[in-house]
């Protein structure tokens, strides 16, 4: 199977649903501005301190 149809509500979702909605991300994008990329050692810095704060919350690996 390639791909299935997608549910809402128990209903599956037409044609013009999916223009709408589209129509409608699209609308948000335009008003949200153009989308600006961050660089690899900025994710990177940002995971960095996730993990610090979660180690020093006392959240750490876990052994199974």
């Amino acid at each position: 199977m390639l791909g299935w149809r997608e549910f809402v509500d128990g209903k599956v979702i037409n044609f013009f649903d999916f223009l709408m909605v589209l129509l409608w991300i699209l609308g948000m994008m335009m008003w949200w501005g153009p989308y600006l990329w961050k660089s690899y050692k900025a994710v990177y810095e940002e995971v960095l301190n996730a993990v610090a704060a979660l180690r020093a919350s006392g959240i750490g690996p876990v052994s199974y």
